[in-house]
């Protein structure tokens, strides 16, 4: 606990600023132009871990695996191709019911 009594989160843990800016950087600036398919990580390039090395830091050699990225691409596609997803009226019930049964 901090000074006030509020939590103070382990130093391995990022505050959401820090979180986000791996993913505002790429979008947000032009130094990452014609960059594409690469992990990052503190808004830099994530190296590469292997086998029992992998750890909290670093990108695993299977998350790089172009086989298993289509896979992962089709599933999630199909996934938000499914009725459920579609985009219903304000005030509808999912699963179509009219909400007073």
């Amino acid at each position: 606990m901090g000074g006030e009594g509020n939590p103070t989160p382990p130093p391995s843990h990022k505050t959401p600023a820090q979180g986000a800016a791996t993913s505002v950087l790429p979008a947000a600036s032009p130094l990452p132009d014609g960059v594409v398919g690469r992990h990052c990580e503190d808004s830099q390039e994530a190296r590469i871990v292997r086998g029992d090395e992998e750890g909290p830091r670093g990108a695993a050699t299977h998350t790089l695996d172009p086989v298993t990225a289509d896979r992962l691409r089709e599933y999630t596609t199909a996934g938000l191709r499914h009725p459920a997803w579609r985009r219903r009226p304000r005030g509808a019930v999912a699963g179509g019911g009219d909400g007073d049964k």
